[in-house]
């Protein structure tokens, strides 16, 4: 016997991304993220989708930059020090580098997703 479950999410660009993490977050390396690292990581991902019509390297740059840091700073009210921590953290978790998004971590809005679960019932 084969079951579908189907769920719809109504959601915005800016949350998307959060709860994308949220779904994930029982699979590496999002498992071991803080929340507020996870806060900090939707933030960098919507921003690299609002930003999608520049060239990845420009994107990335301008994500990771001052301006920017200072945009999620002041959006998720991090200290200046709190938000480098996280994003060492992040660093460390492989989703970042100093200069970039690490690309299988990058992720732009989906229509679906789908899971498929493999196991035996006996």
């Amino acid at each position: 016997m084969k079951a579908n479950m189907q769920l719809q999410i109504k959601t915005t660009p800016d949350k998307y991304f959060r709860q994308l993490i949220e779904v994930f977050s029982f699979m590496e390396p999002y498992k071991q993220m803080a929340s507020r690292e996870r806060d900090i990581l939707a933030k960098i991902l919507y921003y690299n989708w609002s930003l999608r019509s520049l060239p990845t390297r420009e994107r990335h740059s301008r994500i990771l930059s001052s301006e920017y840091k200072e945009k999620i700073r002041m959006e998720l009210d991090i200290s200046k020090p709190n938000l480098e921590n996280y994003l060492s953290k992040l660093r460390i978790h492989g989703v970042l580098t100093y200069s970039s998004i690490v690309p299988k971590y990058e992720i732009f809005p989906m229509k679906k997703v789908i899971f498929n679960f493999e196991h035996d019932v006996h």
